[in-house]
């Protein structure tokens, strides 16, 4: 049996087996595309390296056995490769989130951000005291974050308030700008917690982020790769 090239970005139909595998082994609360491609997308834009060790039990859950070990093996290669793409992704500036669709009481279909912002909550709480004080003491980054954020609260990933209020929900509009802000935001976050680890040791940190070089040309539509 050849081993895998785990640096080969998957393609639709290895997207749409992954997401059948996931759907299979789910539970109520489990991560299934979505919800994992946020997970892998924060762990790979954070502020430090997080071993496949560490999220991958957020995604398998250990006490739920496989059918067979080719399909264990076929997962987890499915998994590592995923994270791996994310990073490419990035690295070109080609970032887009994986969305899911729902049915609105219309009768339309629209996309919604919950799955993704939940996994990329849980990619966050791998290193939750860097990401808290972040976004407690640095307006930057609550402000590159907010599309993120914003999708989150009004999806009620991150339940109520500081007050203990529900949010303020989203209009459709302001809805679909922050979806068509997430590719922006991710590049961004990525860029400001690369900009703090070159801050020398006594150093001050950097005043802010600029603009990630070729975000101009990303798309501006209101989904990325899509999840049926």
């Amino acid at each position: 049996m050849s081993t895998p090239d785990l640096e080969q970005p998957l393609d639709d139909d290895e997207l749409d087996a992954l997401h059948e595998l996931l759907v299979s082994r789910a539970e109520d609360d489990s991560l299934v595309l979505d919800g994992v491609h946020g997970l892998v997308t924060a762990v790979a834009i954070g502020p430090e390296a997080v071993a496949p060790s560490e999220w991958m039990p957020l995604v398998l859950d250990a006490g739920k056995p496989f059918p067979s070990t080719e399909q264990a093996e076929q997962l987890v290669t499915l998994l590592l490769r995923l994270s791996n793409m994310v990073v490419h992704d990035l690295d070109r500036l080609a970032f887009e989130p994986i969305l899911s669709q729902v049915e609105t009481e219309s009768g339309d279909v629209a996309y919604s951000a919950r799955g993704w912002c939940e996994g990329f909550g849980m990619g966050m709480d791998l290193r939750a005291a860097q990401w808290d004080q972040a976004l407690r003491d640095d307006l930057h980054c609550q402000e590159l974050l907010k599309p993120v954020l914003d999708l989150a609260a009004d999806e009620g990933v991150f339940g109520n308030d500081e007050d203990g209020e529900d949010p303020t929900p989203l209009s459709e509009a302001e809805y679909e700008a922050a979806l068509n802000g997430l590719p922006n935001a991710v590049l961004g976050i990525q860029q400001y917690w690369r900009d703090r680890d070159e801050v020398p040791e006594g150093g001050a940190m950097p005043a802010g982020v600029a603009e990630p070089t070729g975000s101009e040309g990303l798309p501006r539509r209101r989904a990325g790769r899509l999840l049926h």
